[in-house]
C-alpha cells in the first residue's frame, strides 16, 4: 500500500522523512515549516519601524513569485498555483459528478486511473538569480511551451526579468485517462476553480496518487476533513462562552516548502486553517478584549495537534517570536483513550496558557530559581506593556464618537465604501477587481477608489476626537511625529476586517507577498504647516502597503515612486502620484517612495502595512538578490537618511548631516560605476 508520506510527497514535491509525521513534530516539511523561526542575513535598508525608531529592513524580496492565467487575450496574475483535484476518465457512482473542485474528488468505484490537478499553474522564479525549482505538484504535463511571458494585470510586460518554470512533463504511474467528455468536464472544473482570473489556456495536470491503494489514502484524508468540519460546526453551535466566533475552514493559499520556495497546496490534501475569536477574561481589563488566533490542522488530525498562531497585537511573553506556543504547551494537551485531541480542549488550554503560562513550563509563583525569576520578570514586563496599551483603549472606547468602528463583532458597512469598490468586493472575481484598479506604474503601483467622502469625514471625526481626548499616543515611527497608531486606540478589529476585504487584491497584484496576510501595522499620518511637511525617500517594513487619503484640503504632498530595493533601478525615478480623497494606492513595501512637502493646508492618510508570516519564511523574502545600480541615481530618488552618496549630489537638510555616518545605500559591492569618484569629491 502506498504510504500517506508518499502520497503527500507526490502532491507537493516535498519529501517526508522515512519516519513520517509524529504527533509531536509540529513543524513538518510538508506544511512548509510555516511558523518556524527563521534567522538570516540579507542586505539591510533602514525603514520605518512599528516601534517608533529606525530598524533594518530584513530582506524583503523583489517582486513576488506569481502565477498567471489566461483570461481572454490578456494575462492577469492569480494566487500562485491554485490547485484542486479532478478525476478524468473514471467510473463514478451515479450520484456523483465526474469532477469536483474542493475539497475532494468523487472516488471511483472500480478504476485505477489517476486524479489530476487541473488548475496547477506555473510558478515564477527570478531568472539569472536562482535555478529553476523542482515541479511543485509531482509529475505534471502541459502541452504549452516551457516558458511564458509574464504580464501585469493590464496585459503589458512586467518591467523586470522573470522566467516561468514549466511543470516537468511526466506520465502517471497508471494508464493515462482517456480524452472525451470527462476531460472536457475536468477543463470546466479547472476554469471554475482557477485562482481568481481563470486558468491557463493549456492547463498542466498533476498526478497525486495512483492505484486503488492511494484512493484509500484519499478516503482517509476525506474522513479527516469531514470529521474536522463536523467538530467545528458543533463548536459554533455549542462551544464554550469564551469562544466568540469560529471562522470558515479553508486551505491556506500559499505555503513554504522545505527548500524555502513558495507553493500553493492542493485543497483536497490539507492542511486546513480556521480562525477563532476568543475572549480570555470577563473580569481582567487587560484580557477582556477579543483576540484572534489561527489553528492549522494537519492531515493527521486528530492524532496530531494543529499549529496555533496568536494573531492579536498583545504582548505574550512565552510565545515564540513567530507567535506560536512553545513545545511545553503542546505536551500539555490531553488525549482521549484513542489518542485523539479535541478542538474545545485545545482552545481551553490555549486560554489557560495565555493567561498564566508559567505552569506549562514547569514553574510556579513560589519557585525561586533563576529561570523562574526571569520568566516572572517577562510576565510582569508584558503585563505592564499590556496595561498601558489597554488603559488607553478602554478609556477611549468609552468616549468614542462612533462606537460602531470599535465593535469587534460587527461587519464593515457597505455604505462606508465607494460603490464600485464594494461591487468588486461582492463580485469577488479578478475581473471585478480589475475594473476598479488603475495602474500608476505598470506592474508596480496601483490605485483604486475605496472610501466615500462621507466616510472620510466620519473617520476623521474619530481621529480628531482622539487627538482632543488628551490620551497618550504612540507615534507610528520616527519620521511621523504627529500620527497615531490605530491598533493602539481600539481600532485593531476594524483594521482586521479592512485587511480581510483587501486580501484578494494582494493575491491578485502581488502573489507571494500579498497572498496570505496574518499581521498588520496601521496608522494615521498627518502633514501640515509647522508640523511634518513631507517624508524622505524610504521603503516600508511591509510586504504590501495600502495608503488611503482621508483628506483634508491641501496642495503639494505628491507621492514620488522610484525603483524597487535590490534592483538595478532602485534609485531611478518612475512616477509621481497625486493623492485623491477616498482613493487608495497599493505597492510593495520594497518600493522606494517619498512624500513631497505640503505647500498648503493639511493632509491625513491611513496607512496599512500588511505582513505575512508565510512569505517572510520564504527564500524570496529572506535572501533577495541585490544587484549593482546601473547609473547615477536620479536626484528625485535620493535619501538623506539612507544614501551614502547624498552629499555628492545635494546639500544635507539643516540638522541632518550627521546621518551621513549611518547611511548604507548602495551597499558595498552594489555601487554604480561612478560611485567612487562621486563619493571622493563629496568627502573633500
Amino acid at each position: 500500500m502506498a504510504t500517506r508520506s508518499s502520497l503527500i510527497s507526490r502532491c507537493t514535491g516535498v519529501a517526508l522523512s522515512s519516519s513520517g509525521q509524529s504527533g509531536s513534530r509540529l513543524h513538518s516539511r510538508i506544511q512548509g515549516s510555516v511558523y518556524s523561526l527563521v534567522r538570516h542575513e540579507a542586505p539591510k535598508e533602514p525603514v520605518h519601524s512599528a516601534g517608533g525608531a529606525w530598524q533594518p529592513l530584513t530582506g524583503r524580496g523583489p517582486p513576488s513569485h506569481s502565477s498567471f492565467s489566461a483570461s481572454s487575450s490578456s494575462f492577469f496574475p492569480t494566487a500562485a498555483g491554485s490547485c484542486s483535484f479532478s478525476f478524468v476518465g473514471t467510473t463514478v457512482p451515479s450520484s456523483s459528478s465526474s469532477t469536483s473542485s474542493f475539497p475532494f474528488p468523487p472516488l471511483p468505484s472500480s478504476s485505477r486511473s489517476s486524479p489530476t490537478c487541473p488548475s496547477a499553474s506555473f510558478v515564477t522564479t527570478r531568472s539569472s538569480h536562482h535555478p529553476s525549482p523542482a515541479p511543485r505538484f509531482g509529475s505534471c504535463t502541459s502541452a504549452s511551451s516551457s516558458t511564458r511571458a509574464l504580464h501585469t494585470a493590464f496585459g503589458r510586460p512586467r518591467p523586470r526579468h522573470f522566467s516561468t518554470v514549466a511543470l516537468n512533463p511526466g506520465t502517471p504511474p497508471s494508464a493515462p485517462p482517456s480524452p472525451g467528455a470527462a476531460g472536457a468536464a475536468a477543463a470546466a472544473a479547472a476554469a471554475a476553480v482557477g485562482g481568481g482570473g481563470g486558468v491557463a489556456a493549456t492547463t498542466p495536470t498533476c498526478t497525486v496518487c495512483s492505484g486503488h491503494e492511494s484512493y484509500e489514502e484519499l478516503l482517509s484524508i476525506e474522513a479527516v476533513f469531514n470529521a474536522l468540519r463536523q467538530e467545528l460546526t458543533e463548536l459554533r453551535a455549542n462551544g464554550p462562552a469564551f469562544v466568540l466566533r469560529v471562522g470558515a475552514l479553508h486551505v491556506p493559499p500559499v505555503l513554504v516548502g522545505g527548500n524555502g520556495e513558495l507553493f500553493s497546496p492542493c485543497p483536497g490534501m490539507g492542511p486546513w486553517d480556521v480562525e477563532v475569536i476568543l475572549k480570555l477574561s470577563d473580569t481582567d481589563p487587560i484580557y477582556s478584549t477579543p483576540l484572534r488566533a489561527t489553528l492549522r490542522f494537519p492531515m493527521r488530525w486528530p492524532a496530531e495537534a494543529p499549529e496555533i498562531r496568536v494573531d492579536s497585537l498583545m504582548s505574550w511573553p512565552l510565545l515564540r517570536r513567530d507567535r506560536t506556543p512553545p513545545g511545553a504547551f503542546y505536551k500539555s494537551l490531553e488525549r482521549d483513550e484513542d489518542g485523539k485531541l479535541s478542538i474545545v480542549q485545545i482552545l481551553e488550554k490555549l486560554r489557560e496558557f495565555l493567561l498564566n503560562p508559567l505552569p506549562f513550563v514547569g514553574l510556579d509563583s513560589g519557585d525561586g530559581g533563576q529561570e523562574a525569576r526571569r520568566s516572572r520578570a517577562w510576565l510582569e514586563a508584558a503585563r505592564k506593556v499590556n496595561t498601558e496599551r489597554m488603559s488607553v483603549i478602554n478609556q477611549y472606547t468609552k468616549q468614542a464618537k462612533h462606537p460602531e468602528l470599535f465593535d469587534p463583532m460587527s461587519p464593515l458597512r457597505p455604505e462606508w465604501f465607494d460603490p464600485a469598490f464594494w461591487a468588486a468586493h461582492e463580485e469577488g472575481s479578478t475581473e471585478g477587481w480589475k475594473k476598479v484598479l488603475r495602474e500608476e506604474e505598470p506592474g508596480e503601483v496601483y490605485s483604486m477608489p475605496i472610501f466615500t467622502e462621507a466616510f472620510c469625514d466620519f473617520f476623521l471625526e474619530e481621529v480628531f476626537a482622539f487627538y482632543a481626548s488628551g490620551l497618550p499616543a504612540r507615534r507610528p515611527n520616527s519620521m511621523n511625529n504627529y500620527g497615531i497608531v490605530l491598533n493602539d486606540i481600539g481600532l485593531e478589529h476594524f483594521v482586521d476586517k479592512l485587511q480581510a476585504v483587501l486580501q484578494p487584491i494582494g493575491r491578485i497584484l502581488f502573489p507571494g507577498a500579498g497572498s496570505d496576510w496574518d499581521g498588520h501595522h496601521c496608522f494615521i499620518v498627518r502633514y501640515r504647516e509647522n508640523e511634518d511637511l513631507g517624508l524622505d525617500m524610504h521603503t516600508d517594513d511591509s510586504d504590501v502597503t495600502f495608503n488611503i487619503c482621508l483628506g483634508l484640503d491641501f496642495d503639494g504632498a505628491g507621492l514620488q515612486f522610484c525603483g524597487t530595493m535590490g534592483q538595478k533601478d532602485h534609485r531611478q525615478y518612475r512616477v509621481t502620484y497625486k493623492h485623491e480623497r477616498g482613493r487608495c494606492i497599493v505597492h510593495l513595501g520594497r518600493k522606494r517612495h517619498g512624500a513631497d512637502d505640503i505647500t498648503r493646508g493639511e493632509r491625513m492618510n491611513l496607512i496599512l502595512w500588511n505582513h505575512s508570516t508565510t512569505y517572510r519564511k520564504s527564500n524570496e523574502y529572506k535572501n533577495p538578490p541585490y544587484v549593482a545600480e546601473g547609473d547615477d541615481p536620479d536626484l528625485r530618488c535620493l535619501s538623506y537618511t539612507h544614501d551614502r552618496d547624498f552629499g555628492a549630489f545635494k546639500p544635507y537638510p539643516e540638522g541632518k548631516d550627521h546621518l551621513a555616518n549611518q547611511a548604507w545605500c548602495p551597499p558595498r559591492g552594489a555601487e554604480y560605476p561612478n560611485f567612487g569618484d562621486r563619493k571622493e569629491k563629496s568627502d573633500h
